[in-house]
């Protein structure tokens, strides 16, 4: 009886409150876990939050080239963090949010090998992919242009993601092992979280090149 009387009252407690914030840039309000978060220094500097847990006030930014670019301003962000700032040049905002952004899908890998949600070497991953078993593949940059050609091929008519990310080297030591050319995601959780991440990663990549079409070079 005290079972179904404590169910029932969950059931009627109103819902838990969640924490909204408001991108500096567009004026979007998502979860904080959805934005980037950015810190003022004590000497007054602006600097990208990479823990999302950094003491002081922060400011939020879309993980987005057009929403980073209206929010580094001294102004804006002086009002949003209380307290007189200092910002760096556009291009190195950049550069701190994609280490950020590298870092995060390095760490989707690590955390799927570890759950064994992974497949890696050509064998191994053509055998998950003839079993339908893979739901997202990575492949490396530097890969073989044929035998990237064959995963790209064999994404497409299984119609899941390929995306060329990291080199061959960077993708094994995300794993803990030997180079590797492609990696494939077994279960759908790991495969969704480095999907996001990497959306998030791909709409950075506009703010390159912006960067470069104005000033003739790559950040």
């Amino acid at each position: 009886m005290n079972t179904e009387r404590a169910a029932g009252e969950a059931r009627n407690a109103p819902p838990r409150h969640l924490p909204i914030r408001t991108c500096v840039g567009c004026r979007a309000q998502r979860p904080p876990q959805e934005l980037l978060r950015l810190v003022c220094s004590p000497a007054g500097e602006v600097m990208v939050d990479r823990t999302g847990r950094a003491p002081g006030r922060g400011a939020y930014v879309c993980y987005d080239a057009g929403c980073l670019r209206r929010a580094w301003q001294a102004a804006k962000l002086t009002k949003a963090l209380r307290r007189p700032v200092r910002v760096s040049p556009f291009a190195e905002a950049c550069r701190q949010v994609e280490a950020l952004l590298r870092e995060r899908l390095q760490a989707c890998l690590g955390m799927a090998q570890r759950a064994r949600a992974v497949v890696s070497g050509h064998g191994a991953l053509s055998r998950a992919l003839a079993q339908g078993t893979v739901v997202y593949v990575v492949r490396a940059e530097n890969l073989a242009a044929p035998r990237a050609a064959a995963y790209e091929a064999w994404c497409r008519r299984l119609s899941i993601p390929c995306v060329s990310l990291f080199t061959k080297e960077e993708l094994g030591r995300c794993l803990g092992k030997p180079p590797r050319g492609a990696v494939g995601f077994t279960e759908a959780r790991f495969g969704q979280a480095f999907a996001a991440w990497y959306a998030r990663w791909q709409r950075l990549q506009c703010a390159g090149a912006g960067l470069e079409a104005q000033h003739g070079r790559s950040i």
